[in-house]
Parts: C-alpha cells; structure tokens; sequence
C-alpha cells in the first residue's frame, strides 16, 4: 500500500468528453505509480450542472427548491463513478464513497452550505484498504440528513476541505488559477482566495 496522500480535484473544465475520464484515471495512476494514496474529488463533467439546473428551473418552483440538490449531485456522483470505471479500465484499485459514506456534513442553505464534517478514520480505513477513493465534489450531507450544495467551486472547496482534514497536499486540475469567490470568465476582477 502506498503511504502519502494527495487529494485531486478534477474541475468540470477537464473533464468535458469521456476521453477526458481516461487521462484524469491516468494522471491518478501516475501519482498512485510514485507511491501515493490517491482522493479524487470529481466535479460533475463538463456543463452537466448547467444543464441540470436547466432542467429544475423548467420544472421546479421558482428560487431555491429544498430538493434542488437531489437533482444537481446526479452531475458529481456521475462523473466520480465515470472516473472509477476507468481507473478500473487500467487496473488502478479505486472504490468510490459518497459524501454520506463519509460522513461529509454541511451547515447553512441548501445551495450554499459551508463543511463542517468529515469522518476522518473512515476515509483512512478506505485508503488502506483501497489505495484510491474517488468521490463526488460539491455535495455533503446538510440538515435533516439531506444533500446540500456547497454553491461556486464546490467541488474545489471539497477537495480543500478533505485535504486540510487530512493534512495533506492538494491538487485542482481546472481551467484558472485559483479558487474563485465567482467564475472569474464570467465576473472579470472577481476575488481569488489566497488561503483556505
């Protein structure tokens, strides 16, 4: 079993087509090669979010649904088991968890919640036993037990969250340089977080 970790955060802007799952599987398998344990935090694939929140504001109630997040986490649960499928494909050990498995918890609205959780001796107990943990970004488990969003860079916040608990490095394979308090494409001057 390898012994450190790093956590990978793959953003939404690389994983845009299923080719995109085989080299995310095999930028893992390179570290996993050097001797780490391996989280990967997937970001729902390309502009499935999009399409996703599309599709409840056709059908669902105007503002904030207290169900939107049970349709939008289908995006990252989709694409971290996409990710597992072809770390299988190449013979990388990865097990997928999702934020319930892991105790991932969030306070605050559903859309914006904020973590304050995470089951730090079973994600341990998953990355002896498995080597890699892929697991979906952006959601956590918030009040009554139910999915909340973590809203703008979720899946980024994730990944930093995960490796700060850990103490740990991490990695965000994305399209800018940073995390953003909005997408800096669409609010130019908008502010970059210099710490977590």
């Amino acid at each position: 079993m390898p012994g450190q970790t790093i956590v990978i955060n793959f953003g939404h802007s690389v994983l845009r087509s299923l080719e995109d799952y085989t080299n995310a599987a095999s930028e893992i398998y390179r570290h996993y090669r050097q001797g780490n344990n391996v989280i990967a935090v997937t970001s729902a694939q390309g502009d499935q979010t999009d399409v996703l929140m599309a599709e409840a504001r056709r059908i669902g109630p105007d503002g904030t649904a207290k169900n939107l997040p049970e349709l939008i986490q289908l995006g990252e649960r989709r694409s971290a088991a996409l990710l597992a499928l072809a770390l299988e494909r190449i013979g990388a050990p990865a097990f997928v968890r999702q934020a319930r498995d892991l105790g991932l918890k969030a306070k605050g609205p559903n859309t914006e919640a904020e973590l304050v959780d995470l089951d730090v001796s079973q994600l341990e107990m998953d990355l002896k036993n498995h080597d890699i943990v892929v697991m979906p970004g952006y959601v956590a488990i918030g009040d009554n037990d139910r999915p909340s969003l973590l809203g703008q860079g979720g899946a980024d916040l994730t990944a930093l969250y995960v490796a700060h608990r850990l103490g740990v490095k991490a990695l965000l394979l994305k399209d800018v340089d940073g995390v953003y308090e909005q997408d800096p494409k669409q609010s130019p001057g908008t502010k970059r977080y210099e710490r977590f």
